[in-house]
């Protein structure tokens, strides 16, 4: 057994620390951009839908408050509003009661012009 065997306390650095390249800390600085406006661009999404959502949808808090959610809690809040904050859109309407469009979707419109074409 020599002193070559001596271990090392957990933790310390065994060699000289490395600076981080160049090429690191830029990979870094756009990561954490993109992750910044990624933030922003939810939370300002989030904050313009909850500002112009129908107060009948708006559900749990009054409309302040769930501003004051997103703009304080940044990512949570957000992501709160859209799952609970607002209750689901009105179902849309059956085709059925949908009016023609067009004159040729019309059903009186197309008896109209049968009766034209038999009187002539």
């Amino acid at each position: 057994m020599g002193t070559s065997d001596a271990r090392q306390p957990i933790g310390t650095v065994v060699g000289p620390a490395l600076p981080p390249t160049a090429a690191t800390v830029m990979g870094m600085t756009r990561l954490l951009t993109f992750l910044l406006l990624a933030v922003v661009a939810l939370s300002v999404l989030a904050l313009i839908d909850c500002l112009l959502t129908d107060r009948s949808r708006v559900r749990s808090f009054p409309r302040a408050a769930w501003a004051a959610i997103i703009v304080l809690i940044p990512v949570s809040g957000a992501v709160v509003w859209f799952l609970g904050g607002r209750a689901a859109a009105a179902p849309a309407r059956a085709a059925t009661a949908r009016r023609p469009i067009g004159p040729d979707d019309d059903p009186a419109f197309l008896r109209q012009l049968t009766e034209q074409l038999r009187r002539r």
